[in-house]
């Protein structure tokens, strides 16, 4: 049934779709055992998406128009689940409706980015956007820019090729920034373009290298954890061509104040240290 449906151009969205009962094979739910049959009528069922209460938050919008909207998600908003405060209902606050004949019920995010994680964030205003906007993702035609302050000092630039949780996974670095410090010795700016897209690639792979996402509260050197001020990583930058219009776009997250900030005042301190 792969492309058979512009609904469905994957195997996983194939099987998504068998899991939840929507594919009828001759007027009956069929499941993923079923093997099909010449002459069989196979009906794709619609799938009824209930409208989100919006959550009234103001967010900064980077781009909008009639087939997406992308906003810079503020650190420690989850993008979607059984909260009532989720990236999700935010959007759906934010956005302007689509007049397109597909539009979706809300906008839909299109990817996920983790919750302590600031920065970028895209969702889809219709049915045939976010279709579009999935085979662009596992296509791997997004290019996707990070910045981050890590822990130590970092190499000039260079390529992270660890497996996380047993899949391959690529990501290239190149330092911006390396400023003293206390408590961590150096602290670095570093800007991160992601190969791969697995779960927790970036904090992983920096965390074996002895590089740990300032803020990190999951992966971390005991003697080098930053408690209550979040993650330093920013989700700065998607490029991409447009599903529709087909216009290259690049859509940009200004990076938050407070990562200069940091690197400023672990400076100072440093100095003013070495000076006393």
């Amino acid at each position: 049934m792969v492309g058979k449906f512009d609904a469905l151009p994957s195997r996983k969205s194939v099987k998504k779709a068998l899991d939840k009962g929507r594919v009828q094979v001759n007027g009956k739910t069929v499941n993923t055992a079923y093997f099909l049959q010449k002459g069989d009528l196979v009906v794709l069922m619609e799938d009824i998406v209930k409208a989100p209460k919006p959550y009234r938050m103001e967010v900064e919008i980077l781009y909008e128009d009639d087939y997406l909207i992308a906003i810079n998600k503020p650190s420690g908003l989850v993008v979607s689940g059984n909260q009532f405060k989720t990236a999700y209902n935010v959007i759906a606050y934010n956005a302007s409706p689509s007049l397109q004949p597909d539009q979706l019920v809300a906008p839909l995010p299109v990817h996920r980015i983790d919750q302590p994680t600031s920065g970028v964030l895209l969702a889809a205003k219709t049915k045939t956007a976010r279709i579009r906007m999935g085979e662009l993702f596992e296509q791997r035609l997004m290019t996707k820019t990070y910045h981050a302050i890590v822990v130590g000092a970092i190499p000039e630039s260079g390529k992270l090729e660890q497996e996380v949780d047993g899949k391959q996974a690529e990501t290239s670095f190149k330092k911006l920034a390396t400023s003293p410090s206390l408590k961590f010795e150096n602290l670095s700016l570093v800007e991160l373009k992601p190969k791969t897209g697995r779960k927790h690639q970036l904090r992983k792979q920096l965390f074996e290298i002895g590089h740990p996402i300032l803020g990190d509260q999951l992966y971390y050197i005991d003697d080098k954890k930053l408690n209550h001020k979040g993650l330093f990583l920013h989700a700065s930058q998607l490029s991409f061509v447009h599903p529709i219009t087909k216009t290259p776009l690049e859509i940009n997250a200004p990076l938050p104040k407070k990562y200069k900030k940091r690197l400023d005042s672990e400076s100072k301190r440093y100095y003013f240290a070495m000076q006393a």
